[in-house]
């Protein structure tokens, strides 16, 4: 059990730049474990509050699913902050 002020529910997408999230919501094509990540900067959007490099993004795929979830490129996802 968490409180709304360490775990949040968000909207992440790629970006092809060098950058760092935890786990997505989708459990068809999510690693299960969640993935720790350093974030560097948020987006200004309404798209996506996060924005991560091509590898923190296929991080949270399961092994075979990375090439799914580019294609998706943004994606709903819960994080907790440290």
């Amino acid at each position: 059990m968490a409180c709304g002020r360490c775990v949040h529910r968000s909207k992440a997408g790629y970006f092809s730049s060098l950058s760092a999230l935890s786990g997505m919501l989708n459990t068809r094509i999510c690693r299960g474990g969640g993935v720790k990540v350093i974030l560097m900067d948020l987006n200004e959007s309404n798209d996506t509050d996060l924005v991560l490099s091509r590898p923190a993004f296929v991080a949270m795929a399961r092994h075979t699913a990375d090439g799914e979830l580019l294609k998706l490129g943004t994606v709903d996802v819960e994080y907790k902050r440290y």
